[in-house]
């Protein structure tokens, strides 16, 4: 068997289910970090 017959299932499998997974946690964790940035700073902003 060549070597793209042994590696097509892995790499199906990643792009189909890995891939998807992360991106969306990778960008909800940013957006999360984000808003909290921007929470900490507007606190700042507000005198005490």
């Amino acid at each position: 068997m060549p070597a793209t017959e042994i590696m097509f299932v892995p790499i199906v499998i990643f792009l189909v289910a890995v891939a998807p997974l992360w991106l969306m946690l990778h960008y909800w964790s940013k957006s999360k970090q984000k808003k909290g940035i921007s929470m900490s700073k507007s606190k700042q902003s507000w005198p005490s």
